[in-house]
């Protein structure tokens, strides 16, 4: 399947760029209509790979989202984006990521439901399928060591550094009975730019989000509460963990969505990566998330063979 939009000024950065949200939320509806068409049903999202963007988009550029259903495990189906960039003629096609979304099909009841399952037969599919079992056990490993503490908590961190917000769920964030996953990557990119731009002081661009898992979903009438703040930063790049909770006032429950870290690049006047201030870790939570960033970095490097 391929899904086509163009950037608009709405779309687009302090730095005349796509902002890194709407292109999660791009990938997330490109990923939703791949997912929901093979299991002819409703689908939500359970967590979405490294996403590493390799080039960036700017404004009044032609974006293609290919995607497929690579794997199917169950009630789950791990479906491959590939986001290609042109420019306004039409030319110059550049990739700029490739994202693994997995979803979860739901039956009537609104509860997991079996998938029909695809079996690879050439080469390729085979590949691909041996990937997605490979990236499926690292998922389940990383949500069973999963720290309750949770490490995107905000707690402990000096004010110039955090940023927050709350968001009243309206009909229009839906897909279904639910907050639509694109809807909670937006506001996830917006508060970590945020939180980024009050850093720094000038304009940055989204240069990778590490995996986030979805832990519980979002109904329309609860609250939703974006926390960030900067946990390490290297020359021009700076980490923003980002803790994403709901509230449901009727019970006075609050529950964790999920957790992401975000890596955004400053852009100075002349287009380019300028160096930022070094961030200097205070309070005891501090010194352990700029650890803990600095370890992510390095994956990162590793990750993107650098």
């Amino acid at each position: 399947m391929e899904l086509l939009r163009i950037v608009f000024p709405q779309h687009v950065n302090p730095a005349s760029r796509l902002y890194g949200g709407r292109l999660m939320y791009w990938i997330c509806e490109a990923g939703v209509l791949t997912a929901s068409k093979h299991h002819k049903g409703p689908v939500v999202l359970g967590a979405m790979e490294d996403i590493d963007i390799l080039a960036g988009v700017a404004l009044g550029d032609r974006v293609a989202f290919r995607s497929r259903v690579q794997a199917t495990f169950g009630s789950s189906m791990e479906v491959r984006v590939e986001v290609i960039k042109t420019d306004r003629a039409g030319q110059s096609p550049t990739t700029t990521c490739r994202a693994h979304l997995t979803f979860i099909a739901l039956g009537d009841d609104g509860k997991p439901t079996p998938v029909e399952s695809i079996e690879p037969e050439v080469e390729e599919e085979h590949e691909s399928f041996r990937a997605a079992l490979t990236r499926r056990e690292k998922r389940l490993n990383r949500l069973s060591k999963f720290d309750k503490k949770d490490q995107a908590d905000t707690a402990g961190f000096s004010s110039p550094s955090i940023a927050q917000a709350m968001r009243m769920v309206t009909p229009d964030m839906l897909l279904t009975n639910k907050v639509f996953a694109g809807e909670v990557m937006l506001g996830v990119d917006e508060i970590a730019a945020i939180a980024c731009h009050r850093y720094c002081k000038k304009p940055a661009v989204t240069a990778s989000m590490d995996a986030v898992d979805f832990h519980s979903p979002i109904f329309v009438h609860e609250h939703m509460r974006y926390r960030a703040a900067i946990n390490y930063v290297h020359e021009s790049s700076m980490e923003i963990g980002i803790r994403v909770t709901a509230f449901d006032p009727y019970e006075s429950k609050m529950k964790r969505v999920c957790t992401a870290y975000a890596t955004f690049v400053a852009i100075g006047a002349n287009g380019k990566p300028e160096k930022v201030e070094p961030f200097n870790p205070i309070t005891d939570d501090e010194k352990r998330r700029f650890n803990a960033g600095k370890q992510r970095r390095e994956k990162r490097m590793e990750r993107l063979g650098r």
